[in-house]
């Protein structure tokens, strides 16, 4: 586990190296308290939905990525479980160019599902979110560099193309 979340770590930084904002300025990433977190989640779900929009340009420009990606480490009152199965077969896979791109996707799918279902704290439920959106980008990102592939998310859209994703989607205990 504390190697897990030493590599979750890792990816942060990494992410950090993200320079030259293109056409917008990315506001510095720094809150305070929960009143400047919950000022922020407009802006944190922009972005978010902009990553899954467009991986492509976002893996050139990390900047949103590096502002979400702190905004969800520090904010105190939105609780992601680290632990996960998919996210570390994601972040193994030694064939998988994009694997912390991908894993963080899967956070940031969950934390964009209690953003806009703050009344719904089902786990199962942001999971699933999280899986999606992981397979949305990685569909885009596959366009791109079609010479790298997951094993955990071609299965997924395969189970997807089946109808039978949702009953593979599970929580670890």
């Amino acid at each position: 586990m504390l190697r897990f979340i030493y590599v979750v770590f890792l990816s942060v930084i990494a992410f950090n190296t993200a320079i030259n904002a293109q056409g917008e300025t990315i506001p510095e990433s720094v809150w305070k308290d929960r009143t400047e977190y919950k000022a922020a989640e407009k802006l944190v779900t922009k972005y978010i939905r902009e990553i899954e929009e467009n991986p492509v340009e976002n893996l050139k420009n990390k900047e949103k990525i590096d502002f979400v990606l702190r905004w969800i480490l520090g904010c105190p009152y939105i609780a992601i479980k680290l632990k996960n199965g998919y996210f570390e077969k994601i972040l193994t896979d030694p064939n998988y160019a994009f694997a912390n791109y991908a894993a963080c996707g899967i956070l940031f799918g969950e934390v964009l599902y209690y953003l806009e279902n703050p009344f719904d704290r089902n786990r199962k439920n942001a999971l699933r979110n999280g899986v999606y959106y992981t397979m949305e980008m990685y569909k885009k990102l596959k366009v791109y560099n079609d010479e790298t592939t997951c094993e955990i998310l071609e299965l997924f859209i395969r189970l997807e193309d089946d109808n039978t994703l949702n009953k593979f989607i599970f929580l670890d205990n």
